[in-house]
């Protein structure tokens, strides 16, 4: 009835004020740790308070009755709130939620419902307005949205990219508002499973959030309410948020000129350097051509961004969420390239991966919406061997080498078993292979076995942190670092900068130009960076990144899924295009170098053309060398891959995959 106040303070106290007076009521005490939150019951008879002690606190307004309960078997208590007839408790502690039946009489609770523990730290739950629906945040970034009639999860919203703080429900739990550390706030409509209705971009930096913010819609339209830090309320004013009065169903709203292209990112997590950076180069690409050039042909280029962590879960939800309007499926993820198959297959949403995926999917007479771009693992390996050979002065000399492979253990790591077997076959040399458990902060053991096998050479495959705790490792054991190969994944100033003086003399492959020399790269920076500051790259991020191998590899793939789209409107149209139109024009790519001159990417990547069959369309690659200060490239020329020994391997899994999902390869020669 807003005449009382109650404030919560790590002091171990609530104090409850008179809010016309400004005076002091009443102090309520027992708790024997911080108090995260505080909440009055409808009739303002009752405090619940949530405390780091993991009890819950109940106490009568005005009295000195109260109680306490263990509630969260130990676990902090982060949050209380009542549902709207003050008969139900919400309670969330670090990792779960619970639903209680209360009695204000005897300040009893009565667990109705416990609800699945999640894998990181939760901060907030909230009910909806007629208790069918509890939400629940914290730093995974997700926002789990679960049936209180049925007890299960009805699905996760994905979209923020940092810890989000609170989730408010609408009224009519219609909607549901989120705000987070990453500095965005957005509404989710709940009509149409959690489709994201808009984000608010603050006006702060990353970590200027203050932990609350208030939603609230009338008759006449929405409002939000943000505290920023420091010193600042937002309040915006949002009208109806479904034109005429919620007539419009939101896919309606949603029909829009522009292609939407779906990127499940990772810009957290133990894989947020390349994450990050990767995706900074592809969005910023986009982003100046929508800028500059309208798009292409005046259709507007839409990047729905997901943040996954690089967890495959969380991938196939993005996926979810998206597919029904996406139309290019771009991913980085081995992992997650492998789950999504099947599903894109069957939705006809074209799947792109450069330099990640499955190799097999070069066989497009069975994986006809799996493009895995400009070069394979597989390809990627058989280079890595000829490069050693070449090293060595003839490729005659690897007999009786031996080479360990040193591999993130999934199937990202496992894609170059079958072919490092072949080449072992052919060239006499011995290979032993030694798993590093993700994310692979601890290898010493591992290099320990290294050690005692003293091999000639190394072979790195390496991604996010792994790799430069690897070179480190190397270096404890006196291994030579220009004896260890690594995949393209490990060649990057973000792996190798961390791993210091152990690093130099690193070799890695690579599919792409490096540095700002590229005329492409320098007008992304004149266009994104150095005025209005549109670009895609976080400020901590700007300054050493733009032309970084990362950075170029994401302008690489973003100019691959482009020149597709452009190739399939040539075909279909200056309009949106179905998925498998897009598929039409990946499959069709040729991209020339006079092409990449016309584009500004002069000598940023090798000539591609794809076909039905070949849906790599490249295979070449280089080798760099990190010197201490800068990669530069030591190989001659782009380097052939192995085709007599991968081609066959290729062909042999697409047979295998074929039988067991029942599918019939395409005859190529029949198609356009």
């Amino acid at each position: 009835d807003s005449t009382l106040l109650a404030s919560a303070s790590f002091d171990q106290t609530v104090k409850i004020w008179q809010i016309k007076a400004g005076q002091l009521q009443q102090t309520l005490e027992g708790h024997t740790d911080k108090i995260r939150a505080v909440a009055f019951s409808p009739d303002n008879h009752t405090i619940a308070t949530a405390s780091y002690d993991g009890q819950i606190g109940l106490f009568t307004v005005g009295t000195e009755q109260k109680r306490f309960y263990k509630a969260h078997e130990g676990e902090e208590i982060n949050a209380v709130s009542f549902n709207k007839d003050g008969k139900q408790l919400l309670s969330t502690s670090d990792y779960g939620v619970r639903l209680w039946e209360f009695s204000s009489d005897t300040l009893m609770l009565t667990l109705s419902e416990k609800y699945p523990k999640t894998k990181d730290i939760l901060i907030w739950s909230a009910l909806s307005q007629d208790d069918s629906q509890i939400a629940s945040v914290g730093r995974d970034q997700i926002v789990h949205i679960y049936s209180t009639k049925f007890k299960n999860k009805l699905y996760d919203l994905s979209g923020h990219e940092s810890t989000i703080y609170r989730a408010i429900y609408s009224l009519d739990g219609k909607q549901i508002a989120t705000i987070s550390a990453d500095a965005s706030l957005r509404l989710w409509d709940l009509r149409n499973k959690g489709s994201e209705l808009f984000t608010l971009r603050l006006p702060a930096e990353e970590g200027g959030i203050q932990w609350d913010f208030d939603f609230r819609c009338t008759p006449t339209g929405c409002w939000i309410a943000v505290p920023l830090i420091p010193n600042k309320l937002m309040l915006y004013t949002l009208g109806d948020i479904y034109e005429k009065n919620n007539e419009k169903k939101p896919s309606e709203v949603e029909q829009k000129n522009e292609q939407v292209i779906l990127f499940p990112s990772y810009r957290t997590g133990p894989y947020k350097e390349g994450g990050t950076v990767i995706f900074g180069g592809f969005k910023d690409y986009i982003t100046m051509l929508n800028e500059t050039e309208n798009g292409i042909n005046g259709i507007k280029l839409n990047v729905a961004e997901c943040e996954t962590g690089y967890n495959v879960p969380r991938t196939v939800e993005c996926y979810e969420k998206y597919h029904e309007r996406a139309t290019i499926l771009n991913l980085v993820s081995t992992n997650a390239t492998y789950a999504l198959t099947e599903r894109a297959t069957r939705d006809q949403i074209p799947i792109i991966t450069v330099n990640s995926g499955r190799s097999d999917a070069i066989a497009g007479d069975t994986f006809k919406y799996v493009f895995p771009l400009l070069t394979t693992y597989l390809n990627q390996n058989t280079a890595k061997i000829k490069f050693i050979g070449e090293k060595l002065g003839d490729m005659d000399k690897l007999k009786g080498q031996t080479i360990a492979n040193v591999y993130h253990d999934s199937k990202f790591g496992t894609e170059t078993f079958d072919v490092l077997e072949e080449q072992a076959k052919k060239y006499g040399f011995t290979v032993k292979y030694f798993p590093i458990t993700p994310p692979g902060y601890e290898q010493d053991s591992t290099w320990e076995q290294i050690n005692r096998l003293q091999p000639n050479w190394i072979i790195l495959r390496g991604w996010g942190e792994m790799s430069g705790v690897a070179l480190k490792e190397a270096k404890r054991i006196g291994f030579p670092a220009d004896h260890i190969i690594g995949v393209s994944s490990t060649g990057s100033e973000e792996v190798v900068k961390p791993a210091g003086a152990d690093a130099n003399g690193f070799i890695s492959t690579n599919f792409y130009g490096i540095g700002k020399e590229f005329t492409i790269i320098q007008n992304i920076n004149n266009n994104l960076y150095q005025n209005e500051k549109k670009g895609n790259l976080p400020a901590e991020y700007q300054k050493d990144s733009i032309g970084s191998t990362y950075y170029n590899r994401g302008v690489v793939t973003s100019i691959l899924v482009t020149e597709a789209i452009r190739t399939a409107q040539e075909k279909f149209g200056h309009r949106p295009l179905s998925g498998d139109q897009v598929r039409w024009g990946l499959e069709h790519l040729n991209i020339t170098a006079e092409r990449l001159k016309e584009l500004d990417a002069e000598g940023l990547f090798s000539p591609i053309k794809t076909s039905c069959d070949n849906h790599e369309g490249g295979g070449k690659v280089r080798f760099q060398q990190w010197d201490g200060k800068k990669w530069t490239i030591i190989s001659k020329d782009w380097i052939e891959p192995d085709y007599d020994i991968t081609r066959p391997l290729v062909e042999k899994s697409a047979k295998k995959y074929a039988e067991k999902e029942g599918i019939t390869p395409r005859d190529c020669s029949q198609e356009e």
